[in-house]
């Protein structure tokens, strides 16, 4: 075998080695396989300048390596909502939109939760509406009471952008919140 032969087999070699060894990525590390469903009804309290509301609603979708969640949910204000005092003015609103989560080792008891809402919801005022934007993040902390059976408790600010009524202003409509939710669903896998 000349050297030639030899130094080309070797390249070869190191070369084929190479190409088997694998480079970690992120994307390796994050477990992003579908391991359960989960839908939710929530009840919830908005404070307003002038009084609090009862908001009521739910959501749905799809958990993905134990940790994440991608979903849908609607939320929808029960009652009017004061906004002057002086004249009795009101409002309703209702929203809907994507909902992002994460709960980070949500086979723990108790564990932190947050989530994203992306959407678009509805003002209404006697005789007029308007649809706006809806950004609503939100922390809190979640109990597994059964494998299929979660309760959890969020707070939250829930921004209303693009309002274009004029008896409305944004500052009154973006609004802190806080929600009880019950979660019904399963996760499989370990």
């Amino acid at each position: 075998m000349s050297t030639r032969t030899l130094i080309l087999a070797l390249a070869l070699a190191m070369t084929a080695s190479l190409m088997a060894q694998r480079d970690e990525t992120l994307f390796e590390k994050l477990d992003l396989s579908l391991t359960g469903g989960w839908g939710a009804s929530t009840l919830g309290l908005s404070a307003s300048e002038h009084e609090s509301v009862l908001v009521a609603g739910g959501f749905g979708g799809l958990e993905f390596g134990k940790d994440f969640f991608l979903g849908w949910g609607g939320w929808s204000a029960t009652e009017d909502i004061t906004y002057d005092p002086f004249d009795l003015s009101t409002y309703r609103f209702n929203y809907s939109g994507m909902l992002l989560g994460y709960g980070p080792r949500s086979f723990k008891l108790l564990h932190p939760q947050f989530f994203l809402l992306l959407g678009r919801g509805n003002l209404r005022v006697p005789g007029r509406s308007d649809r706006v934007l809806v950004v609503q993040p939100s922390g809190g902390v979640e109990v597994n009471v059964l494998r299929w059976f979660r309760l959890g408790v969020q707070v939250g600010y829930r921004f209303l952008a693009d309002n274009d009524l004029a008896a409305l202003r944004e500052v009154q409509v973006s609004q802190p919140w806080a929600e009880l939710h019950f979660r019904f669903g399963w996760s499989w896998g370990e």
